[in-house]
């Protein structure tokens, strides 16, 4: 059985930039989500105080900020201890 999914100009260039953060060919990087999408539906098991995870609108904001990080996006920080500082300027 094959598939054939379609992406957007926009969502390609994410899975590029997560597959070169990751030093992948970006088929690969997508092969390899795909195969752990397959692997949980298989599973069928949820832990049902993780569902809120797998629904749709919380998979788009997943999407959402994917491309955001790939876009570099926001603000980075170098450590956890810079992060926490960033809160205590505010």
């Amino acid at each position: 059985m094959s598939h054939i999914f379609t992406v957007s100009d926009e969502q390609y260039k994410a899975i590029e930039e997560a597959a070169r953060e990751r030093g992948l060919p970006p088929e690969e990087f997508f092969r390899s989500w795909v195969e752990a999408v397959r692997q949980h539906v298989e599973q069928e098991q949820v832990d049902p105080d993780q569902a809120w995870f797998w629904t749709p609108e919380w998979q788009a904001k997943e999407r959402e900020a994917e491309a955001a990080i790939a876009a570099r996006e926001g603000t980075f920080f170098t450590s956890e201890e810079d992060f926490l500082t960033s809160l205590d300027e505010e």
